[in-house]
């Protein structure tokens, strides 16, 4: 089971260790949106921010992402935000070009942070491997599988009493960090 202590572990290990470019994308992200929205009350985003977040999240997705009309992505994104469903809130955003599922969870992640976090592959395993997701669950780009991904990370973040992005980082400093070993020993 993941505690407090886990994540302040392995959070701070993601912040020691996390690649220059990351963090870079991940600040200018954070920096356009408070520019912005001084009020944190993010009401859409332009093509640039867009980009940014595909880049970050999803680098070989940024070509695509580049092929949004600006004016779509305003439009795209400001009727999306004033919506109440989840559902719509997530698939609306893969209508845009670069974006499915687990980038549409970053970009609800950077404007949204105190309710969603990023949806990946590595984290989704550690949820597994602690426990806290079953290991028939296998991870999938729905719906029902983002919904089941975000109780439950909301759940522990909640029982941690830590932000939904800090226990984000320590799931994938966590992952990262085994999956190098598991190579070492091969």
């Amino acid at each position: 089971m993941i505690d407090r202590s886990f994540v302040d572990y392995w959070s701070e290990r993601y912040d020691k260790n996390a690649l220059k470019r990351d963090k870079k994308l991940e600040k200018r992200i954070r920096g356009k949106l408070k520019k912005l929205f001084p009020d944190g009350k993010v009401k859409y985003i332009l093509k640039d921010t867009l980009f940014d977040i595909v880049n970050w999240k999803a680098p070989r997705k940024k070509k695509l992402a580049k092929d949004n009309k600006k004016e779509y992505v305003f439009e795209l994104t400001k009727a999306n935000f004033k919506g109440h469903r989840e559902q719509l809130k997530i698939e609306g955003l893969t209508l845009l070009k670069g974006v499915e599922y687990r980038v549409a969870s970053a970009i609800l992640h950077f404007c949204f942070p105190k309710k969603y976090t990023v949806m990946d592959y590595r984290t989704w395993e550690c949820l597994q491997k602690e426990k806290e997701l079953p290991k028939d669950c296998n991870i999938k780009d729905d719906f029902e599988h983002w919904q089941k991904y975000l109780k439950i990370c909301r759940k522990i973040a909640k029982r941690c009493n830590v932000p939904l992005r800090k226990l984000d980082k320590a799931l994938w400093q966590y992952h990262k960090e085994l999956e190098c070993k598991k190579k070492l020993r091969k």
